[in-house]
């Protein structure tokens, strides 16, 4: 096999160029939001990763009120029925393989509804198997015979060709059954970089990230859409231009784990501490009114006598593929894990993030002369930044 002579960029390797004029007045015109679907809140382009210090069946809908979707994970904190009875609510959920055939794959099943919708993030390692996309495509011909709508998000993938694969797959399909339906719906790409896996250094499998994200839209360009699953760009975003450059390149969704995983909203457990005097309590839970002093660096919480005390927080976060991981979803780790365990700094809360990130969306989209996500997503141009500007802008 010959080495390939192409250079994969990353997204702290590109900067968006702007658009030659733009007749946006004010960012206020942009809107970065999906429509709301006949929900009250409408959605940015962003999933929360399916992660168990990142989502969980208590505090989704957090997110969801700022606008941000997620995906329930499958660990021992979400078992199984509680995860099928958030799909039946029409929330994400993530499924394994196994789960993915023994749910939707057998005719016989009773608890599926004619008409109703069920959204699944099949949730494996390896995106790319043959053996994946067989068994969703026995799901979605079994939603047909049922009536029911099933929408499947699959990978992750590393390779643009899997992702023209799978459409071929979703082209079939259609032609064979006469439908509008899709075998996969969403795809998400990159493997092995997000901030807790290793899977790219123990495997030496990666793709640059950005570079993938363009292969990919290319190709949804080149069939104008027609039988594309939405890209999702998953793992290793940093901050706010990381999702606009992801945005900008093709991606339908940005999908956030530690990012999120630093909210005082997220899921994962969390550690308190003063440097310099001893709190009245290490229980996050006799705190309340959490505000993060910027130039401290520090939160300030409400102690249940009304007292207020400065703090660090931390959050354990973990990758689902680490032992920790391994253990939330199965109760045991496997001898073999590509990913790990760090202890972050608690440092946003989830509406003050969400509207820098809106603010820093609108903005890029003004400069690029977007009034809608329609009008940014795929559409721009992105330039390779020398070393020495990279350098520039990091400082």
């Amino acid at each position: 096999m010959p080495i390939s002579d192409k250079i994969t960029y990353g997204y702290k390797d590109l900067g968006i160029l702007t658009a030659e004029i733009s007749y946006v007045k004010s960012r206020a015109e942009c809107n970065p939001y999906y429509p709301s679907n006949g929900n009250c809140t409408p959605y940015l382009p962003i999933f929360a990763s399916p992660m168990t210090s990142v989502v969980s069946g208590k505090n989704f809908t957090t997110f969801h009120v700022n606008g941000i979707d997620t995906v329930i994970p499958r660990d021992m904190h979400n078992p199984l029925d509680d995860r099928m009875a958030l799909m039946k609510q029409g929330q994400w959920v993530a499924v394994s393989l196994d789960e993915l055939n023994s749910l939707f794959c057998n005719e016989k099943k009773t608890w599926l509804e004619p008409y109703q919708t069920y959204k699944i993030c099949v949730d494996v390692a390896n995106g790319a198997m043959a053996h994946l996309y067989d068994t969703c495509k026995r799901a979605k011909r079994v939603a047909l015979k049922q009536n029911y709508n099933l929408t499947i998000m699959t990978g992750n993938i590393n390779n643009p060709d899997t992702y023209g694969w799978v459409r071929r797959l979703n082209n079939g399909f259609r032609e064979k059954y006469k439908v509008d339906q899709l075998v996969v719906d969403y795809i998400r790409l990159n493997i092995g970089s997000g901030n807790a896996c290793i899977t790219a250094p123990r495997t030496g499998v990666y793709c640059g990230k950005a570079s993938l994200i363009d292969e990919c839209n290319k190709i949804k360009q080149e069939y104008n859409g027609y039988c594309c699953p939405k890209i999702v760009a998953d793992g290793g975003i940093k901050d706010f231009g990381d999702v606009c450059k992801a945005l900008a390149l093709g991606a339908d969704y940005v999908m956030i784990g530690s990012v999120f995983a630093r909210m005082i909203e997220s899921s994962g457990e969390k550690t308190i501490s003063s440097l310099d005097f001893e709190l009245p309590s290490q229980c996050l839970e006799d705190y309340s009114d959490f505000e993060y002093d910027d130039v401290l660096g520090q939160w300030i919480g409400t102690y249940k006598d009304g007292t207020k005390h400065t703090m660090d927080i931390d959050v354990k976060f973990f990758g689902m593929a680490s032992g920790d991981g391994q253990r939330s979803m199965t109760g045991k780790k496997t001898k073999n894990s590509e990913g790990v365990t760090k202890m972050l700094k608690v440092n946003f809360s989830l509406p003050k993030w969400v509207n820098i990130m809106t603010g820093c969306l609108k903005s890029a989209m003004s400069y690029c002369n977007s009034y809608t996500l329609e009008d940014f997503i795929g559409k721009q141009t992105l330039v390779v930044l020398s070393q020495n500007e990279i350098n520039s802008l990091n400082k």
